[in-house]
């Protein structure tokens, strides 16, 4: 019996038994052409703002969103923008996932992807001295940098650069956003915030830290 001569339901029997492989290519193309222009182009990821570093905290996907979408209204933000926010936290049992983590913080530290760095005194020091943070006065005004440092908000540390005092962090306790997210606990130690030298972010920079200082 010829294929014309067969039924409907067996022509169909036929063609997937002989060609389902070649069926389930092309509708697995499809599915991944179909994403890729999902993903690009209608609901494109938006492009980094500035980028956040919560640096030996755990913030869970809700947290990070909030954080996201708090911040991408304070700053007026149009749609193809976010302040993107990124936890970086350690497991003293297992040295591998440690270091992947490690890893991970100075990729996106490197490919400009982090412009603020967020972290307990300890870390945040070791930042300073590594030069991965930069000193404030880069970034405020003696005005602005005076009414922080008369509210006792500033840490100081000596410029690895010249070897002179300066400001370079930003007391975190009594945010307003991160005191509604839970990210750090301040009561045993204090965290501050400061600016990675990402030429280019110094405007975003500036703004997206007024907003995370920000009190109530």
């Amino acid at each position: 019996m010829s294929f014309k001569d067969l039924s409907f339901k067996k022509k169909l029997e036929h063609i997937w038994e002989y060609y389902k492989l070649i069926i389930l290519g092309v509708i697995f193309l499809i599915f991944v052409a179909g994403t890729i222009f999902y993903s690009l182009v209608i609901n494109p990821r938006p492009d980094t703002y500035v980028g956040v570093a919560v640096y030996d905290q755990y913030l869970n996907q809700q947290q990070l969103e909030g954080l996201e979408e708090e911040m991408d209204t304070a700053l007026a933000l149009p749609k193809d923008k976010t302040v993107r926010f990124t936890t970086y936290y350690f497991d003293e049992n297992d040295d591998l996932f440690n270091v992947d983590m490690q890893q991970k913080f100075m990729t996106y530290l490197y490919t400009l992807e982090t412009h603020l760095i967020t972290a307990y005194r300890a870390a945040f020091e070791n930042f300073v001295s590594s030069g991965y943070i930069a000193p404030l006065t880069d970034y405020y005004s003696e005005e602005e940098l005076a009414a922080l440092d008369e509210d006792g908000r500033l840490i100081y540390f000596t410029d690895p650069e010249d070897n002179t005092e300066k400001p370079f962090g930003i007391n975190l306790y009594g945010s307003a956003l991160f005191e509604k997210y839970n990210v750090f606990d301040m009561s045993s130690q204090p965290a501050y915030i400061g600016i990675f030298p990402a030429a280019g972010f110094e405007e975003g920079s500036h703004a997206a830290v007024d907003e995370i200082i920000k009190r109530e």
